[in-house]
Order: structure tokens, then sequence, then C-alpha cells
């Protein structure tokens, strides 16, 4: 066996296995599949169950020394989500893009307090899209004890490639005018954020 590549931040891992006493953390570990993206860089996505958060590791074997690149795994994401997670699971899901046919994979985590969630993988458009939605709704609405959830839900701020869809999806509920001026805040209309929330919905209505 040929080892292709390797996690090099060790010292942001945890021990492999959990003990209750002190409750630390073990790994388990699942794909993100884009398809979509065989051409590029970005069409696995290694998923890393490390305690109480979900990291996002990528192979980039034609990556220079100073993008980190070669035999190492590059940390693109890393995701708090309060509990440890022992179970990762991958499901096939549809594309974000209703003109694409080409196959996608999300990863299912649960985690040890009985919460479950999904990485999803969506598409560039959607992607910067809901990224732009992200950040005027970060600011614009309340949030419980005044906790920003930029600060509390992303580990690693460098780690910018994934969006928080409990955040997303709460522009659903908002009154219609609010919407509407927060959808002109990043440059498009209500209806077609509504869409495009419906697209990453129909992802996850396996779950």
């Amino acid at each position: 066996m040929y080892p292709l590549a390797k996690d090099a931040d060790a010292h942001e891992r945890r021990a492999i296995g959990h003990d209750l006493r002190s409750g630390s953390g073990s790994y388990c570990a699942d794909f993100v599949v884009d398809a979509g993206e065989l051409a590029g860089a970005h069409a696995l996505g290694v998923v890393v169950g490390d305690g109480d958060r979900v990291r996002l590791l990528q192979y980039a074997p034609l990556g220079s020394d100073t993008d980190r690149g070669g035999q190492r795994l590059l940390a693109r994401a890393d995701f708090m989500v309060n509990s440890d997670v022992h179970t990762l699971a991958r499901h096939a899901v549809p594309r974000t893009d209703p003109d694409s046919d080409a196959a996608a994979f999300a990863c299912l985590y649960a985690g040890l307090d009985g919460q479950v969630g999904a990485l999803l993988p969506c598409d560039e458009k959607v992607f910067r899209r809901l990224r732009a939605l992200e950040g005027v709704l970060g600011n614009a609405l309340k949030h419980a004890a005044g906790v920003h959830p930029d600060k509390h839900r992303l580990a690693s701020l460098h780690s910018r490639n994934i969006l928080d869809g409990a955040l997303l999806f709460r522009y659903c509920s908002l009154p219609r005018p609010l919407q509407r001026d927060l959808a002109l805040a990043v440059g498009t209309d209500r209806a077609t954020v509504l869409q495009t929330l419906r697209s990453v919905d129909a992802q996850s209505a396996w779950l």
C-alpha cells in the first residue's frame, strides 16, 4: 500500500477512542463527493468527526509547497457541532444546479447527544449567493445570548468553505419586507434567494 496523503496537523487532532471521564472524542471518517467537479481539484472531500467538530479535508496532489499541497490533506472547513461526533454516513443527493445530472453525495453525521446533521455539496454559484446572504443575516438578526454565529460555530476562521444551514434557513421565517431588503443587500431578489434555499432543502429531503 502506498500512502497518497496524510493529515499533517497533528497538534489539532484528538486521541482515537472515547473517554467518558475526560470527554475526549474519537475519529470517524467518510466522504463528500461532487462529481460535477471531477475535472478540478475539489471533487472529493474527506469528512472527519474530530471530537465536537466536523472537519473537511481535501487532497491536492498538484499543489506547491507554498499552498501545502502534495501529500498533505488540506483543511478546507472546520465546523463546531457541540457534541462528540461518532458516526458518519454517505448518501446520494440531487445537485443544487437543476441543469446538471452529475452525481453528488452528502455526508450525514450523528452526535453523541442525539443530534443529526449533514454536509451537503453545492454548486459554486449557489455557494457564493448563500455566503453573501449568510454574512448579512449574521449582522441583521438577533442571536441567543448575543453569540455571533461566526465566532460560535466556526472553529477555524481561516477555513470558510462551509455554510451554516441553521442560520440561512432563518431567512424563510422573516417578514417579507425584511426578506426583500436582505436580498437586495446581496444583489439579488427575494424569489431567487428562496429558490436557492429550496434547491438546498431538496438535497436534505432524505433526512
